[in-house]
């Protein structure tokens, strides 16, 4: 849940970050590493305040990165803003930073994952977002979490917040990966069928880019179809002229976005707005010869008045979209069953491979 205001005075904060489920620290005598990996950002500022996340990893995350910034500016214009974005691809991760107008003074696309070589978690990897306040010259991470409460007394606390927390390891870092390595090992060395191969180029049109699949691609008569994550929607390609040709990509309608929202319509438009409503696609099968079935995560918003605020809360409501009833139907495609024991496909942003 994602809740936008205060509930009181007097609690504290950045302790309730700390220790938090999911807890970040920064790893023992990584200040060298810190002040290097922060460097490339050329940040002037003495201290800087960061978010660090991976895109749609999770989406309803991501709603704190425009409300921080907006609220770490209404705190003090000068207070400056670090997105360090971790995704493979620089290109199609500031390509989504821009879509999603997710504004901050620095970037740093983080490629390989070396944050990981800074900063502990108490999970296995980065899960979620994370706030952070770093000194970049000296390569201290002073202190940083997952906010139980995104409100002005949390920015406060923040900015004011001088101790730093403790680095740490925590055990999940400790384990020798000597075992994870052989098992890589083992798997490339496995001997592979010799299947035919056929590669067919995916061709996409300007301004639509293909970033990583959740789920499985399907194929189904000349038709491909699959859950692009950055796009967070079913993308739809026909098979013209020997080419995987981009149609369309199938998202919610602005009914069924509203399906469950329990807010005013003022207040529903400025959340959208302000980038705080998401709606995630999931999976997609065929339901017959020519529909499909998308399993949805629409949000459900409701508002409580607390003194003279509104507080905010998102959910998620998990449900399928029945394109035989919704204007997601595809019109004029002869689908057919696709057999998974007889084909596997491969996709990357070039080509689909079907192996037989």
């Amino acid at each position: 849940m994602f809740c936008t205001t205060i509930f009181a005075q007097g609690r504290d904060y950045i302790n309730e970050m700390e220790q938090n489920d999911l807890q970040i620290r920064q790893k023992p005598n990584t200040e060298g590493l810190l002040s290097d990996y922060l460097h490339s950002a050329n940040i002037k500022e003495d201290t800087i305040f960061a978010i660090l996340y991976s895109p749609a990893e999770c989406f309803r995350c991501e709603a704190a990165i425009p409300a921080f910034y907006d609220k770490l500016k209404r705190n003090n214009p000068n207070n400056k803003l670090l997105l360090i974005t971790a995704y493979g691809d620089s290109k199609t991760a500031s390509w989504y930073n821009s879509k999603n107008n997710y504004k901050a003074d620095y970037y740093i696309y983080d490629t390989k994952s070396v944050y990981s070589n800074i900063f502990s978690f108490n999970s296995e990897g980065m899960y979620g977002l994370y706030i952070l306040k770093l000194v970049p010259k000296e390569g201290v991470f002073v202190t940083g979490g997952q906010y139980t409460v995104l409100g002005a007394e949390f920015v406060k606390q923040l900015v004011l917040c001088k101790k730093r927390i403790a680095p740490h390891m925590y055990e999940l870092d400790k384990k020798d990966s000597y075992k994870e390595v052989s098992d890589q090992i083992a798997m490339i060395n496995v001997p592979m069928p010799k299947w035919k191969q056929t590669d067919i180029e995916v061709n996409t049109k300007d301004g639509v880019e293909i970033s990583s699949i959740y789920d499985i691609p399907k194929i189904e008569n000349g038709h491909l179809f699959f859950n692009d994550m950055l796009n967070n929607g079913i993308m739809l390609f026909n098979k013209e002229n020997g080419l995987f040709k981009f149609k369309r990509l199938f998202q919610a309608d602005e009914a069924e976005k509203k399906k469950f929202v329990s807010v005013p319509d003022k207040d529903f438009r400025n959340l959208v707005k302000q980038g705080q409503v998401f709606y995630i696609a999931l999976s997609a099968n065929m339901l017959d010869s020519s529909h499909i079935g998308i399993s949805y995560s629409l949000p459900k918003i409701l508002r409580e008045k607390v003194g003279n605020e509104w507080n905010f809360s998102f959910l998620q409501c998990p449900c399928c979209l029945d394109t035989r009833h919704q204007q997601l139907y595809v019109r004029q495609d002869d689908f057919t069953r696709f057999r998974f024991g007889t084909f596997q496909v491969f996709l990357s942003s070039l080509c689909v491979r079907l192996v037989q």
